[in-house]
């Protein structure tokens, strides 16, 4: 199973467009300090979107950086693809598609001192989501959907939560901070509720959150 594609297609030219202004973003925020390290340290971003996951690591005074779905020792062990490697400092960036993921509970990334020095082992928590909702019908005819995203163990905050109609139409709106949400859209026979992003409240370190979707039908009133 081929788990990690340093390219690849997005599935829509509107992914494409934010993965590219989230990267871009991400770069210029920490390139600036990029040589200004002094021993051998990796620095990890994750931007999180709707199918897929990006890890951007830095790398200081190291050889390479490495990556094994799950704890160090249980899985496989994948190079990171290098995309800038200049004096003693490299960035890597890897794309992580959700369904690929069966259940691992994190990420591991390592890194090889330059000279002597002990591994550097970083764990990245893989969370993944969880949506509840109900489709009320209003008086109006319209429809509110209501629901709580969340996940085993997390309080997932700020998640963006898109509701698609069967004509393709999608209405957006985001999760607050205990992760519920609602929004009114027009009448249709069923809706799919989809859920990425948001951060886990738990957490202040980097985290992997799979995105999820969940088929809602309207409830009569």
């Amino acid at each position: 199973m081929r788990l990690f594609i340093p390219g690849g297609k997005v599935r829509d030219s509107v992914c494409i467009l934010m993965l590219t202004f989230i990267l871009a973003v991400g770069f210029q925020f920490v390139f600036s300090s990029s040589y200004i390290k002094q021993g051998s340290d990796v620095e990890i971003f994750v931007f999180n979107l709707d199918g897929l996951s990006v890890l951007i690591v830095h790398g200081y005074h190291v050889k390479d950086i490495r990556v094994i779905v799950g704890k160090s020792g249980e899985g496989s062990c994948y190079f990171f693809p290098i995309v800038e490697e200049r004096q003693d400092y490299i960035r890597g960036r890897l794309v992580i598609y959700h369904p690929n993921l069966k259940g691992e509970s994190c990420l591991t990334i390592m890194a090889s001192p330059l000279g002597n020095g002990m591994e550097i082992i970083e764990e990245i928590p893989i969370v993944y989501l969880r949506i509840s909702a109900t489709a009320q019908v209003n008086q109006n005819g319209t429809i509110t959907i209501r629901g709580n995203v969340h996940a085993e163990n997390y309080t997932i905050a700020s998640s963006v939560i898109s509701v698609v109609l069967p004509t393709g139409e999608i209405y957006s709106t985001q999760a607050n901070w205990s992760g519920n949400f609602s929004v009114i859209v027009p009448y249709a026979s069923s809706y799919t509720v989809r859920a990425h992003g948001g951060y886990a409240v738990e957490l202040d370190i980097p985290v992997i959150i799979c995105s999820t979707l969940e088929m809602v039908k309207p409830i009569a009133p």
